[in-house]
């Protein structure tokens, strides 16, 4: 079995959760979802969960899918907030993270695809309007153009790949496997 930390990255709709559900099933992952709370403490609480990450990474040997982690931070603090949390550092957790040479997944469906999907869902959880969704998902796409250069960034886009979801997790437990972690998007 594969070991590692995968982070999940994309709005709400995106595929995200479906993807970590289907690691889950398929490879026995350990799904960790982070959820906007604790906002004056989100250095805290991201810390706490990248220590129970790697503790069952690389202690317990595990494949552990980060549902969210600091990319969401950027851009919802950035969307609805002005900016991170206070004494929010990404740049630390970057740099932890690649020293476990992490892989992030940027779920990014269509913009059209990924606002049905939003509507569809009507989250309580997630009240923003149309207008908001779009700021999520272009600040997304701005943060997909500037990371996809990086070799531990893939995209996955569930209007293509939600067709072979088998394939999907494949290519991510490959990536880890092999230590083989490719620039841009993958095709299934």
């Amino acid at each position: 079995m594969s070991k590692g930390i995968v982070v999940l990255e994309g709005p709400d709709a995106s595929g995200k959760s479906t993807l970590a559900a289907a690691m889950k099933d398929k490879y026995g992952a350990v799904v960790i979802h982070a959820e906007r709370r604790w906002l004056d403490k989100m250095q805290v609480y991201h810390t706490a969960i990248l220590l129970k990450a790697v503790d069952l990474a690389f202690k317990q040997n595990k494949l552990v899918i980060l549902d969210r982690h600091w990319p969401s931070e950027e851009v919802y603090g950035s969307v609805f907030r002005g900016g991170v949390a206070k004494g929010y550092t990404s740049h630390l957790f970057q740099n932890i993270l690649r020293r476990f040479k992490v892989l992030y997944v940027m779920c990014l469906p269509s913009r059209g695809q990924a606002m049905m999907r939003h509507k569809a869902l009507q989250d309580p959880d997630h009240p923003y309007d149309d207008h908001q969704y779009n700021e999520i998902w272009y600040t997304y796409e701005k943060m997909w153009q500037k990371y996809r250069v990086k070799e531990e960034w893939i995209r996955y886009n569930l209007d293509y790949e939600g067709r072979n979801m088998d394939h999907a997790c494949l290519t991510i437990r490959s990536l880890l496997d092999f230590n083989q972690q490719p620039r841009g998007e993958f095709d299934v």
